[in-house]
C-alpha cells in the first residue's frame, strides 16, 4: 500500500511493504541491491515525454536499513542528456523514517521539491513509477525481484511510467 501527499515544501511518500525475509546490507547507490523502494520521477512530462531519460528525470531509492545497525537511507539518481541514469550531483535532502512491521516494513519520506528541481502547484503533472526491490539472500547483495506499480515500466523509458497530478 502506498500514499502520496504534498505541500509547498515536500512530496510525502508512505509505502508499506509485505516482506517475509528482510535483507538490507547496502548503502549509497547500491541500496537497490537489498530490500528497498524506488520512486522514479519525470519532472517535465509535458515538455519532453518520450522513451529516453533526460536531466529532468530522477530516481530516489529508499532503504529501510536493517533495523539493527544500518539506519534508513536514501539515494538520488538523475537522468543525463545521453539517456543514462547516474548519481545525482549534490546528493539529496530527503527526510526518511522506517519501521519494521509484523509483515514487513513501512517507509515514510519527505522529498523536498528542490531535490526534483520543481516548484509545486495544483495541476502540476509529472511522471511517476513506484517500485519495490526484494532480496531474500543475506549472503548476497542482489536485486532478486523488482516489482513496479506499472507492469510495463522500464528504468530508462519514462513514457512507460505512470502519471501524478497534484491536486
Amino acid at each position: 500500500m502506498w500514499r502520496l501527499a504534498w505541500d509547498v515544501s515536500n512530496l510525502y511518500i508512505s509505502v508499506e511493504v509485505a516482506d517475509d525475509v528482510h535483507v538490507q546490507t547496502q548503502t549509497g547507490n547500491q541500496i537497490f541491491r537489498g530490500d528497498s523502494i524506488d520512486v522514479q520521477f519525470d519532472t517535465n512530462r509535458e515538455g519532453d515525454w518520450g522513451p529516453g531519460l533526460s536531466p529532468d528525470d530522477f530516481q530516489i531509492t529508499f532503504s529501510p536499513g536493517d533495523f539493527a545497525s544500518l539506519p534508513p537511507s536514501a539515494f538520488r539518481f538523475q537522468g543525463t542528456a545521453s539517456g543514462q541514469i547516474l548519481d545525482a550531483p549534490g546528493g539529496h535532502h530527503v527526510n526518511l523514517q522506517a519501521q519494521q512491521t509484523a509483515t514487513g516494513y513501512r517507509i515514510e519520506a519527505a522529498v523536498p521539491w528542490g531535490d526534483l528541481n520543481l516548484t509545486p502547484a495544483e495541476g502540476l503533472v509529472i511522471g511517476l513509477a513506484l517500485n519495490a526491490n526484494d532480496n531474500d539472500s543475506p549472503s548476497t547483495a542482489v536485486q532478486e525481484v523488482m516489482k513496479s506499480h506499472i507492469a510495463t515500466r522500464t528504468l530508462t523509458d519514462p513514457s512507460g511510467w505512470g502519471t501524478l497530478t497534484l491536486q
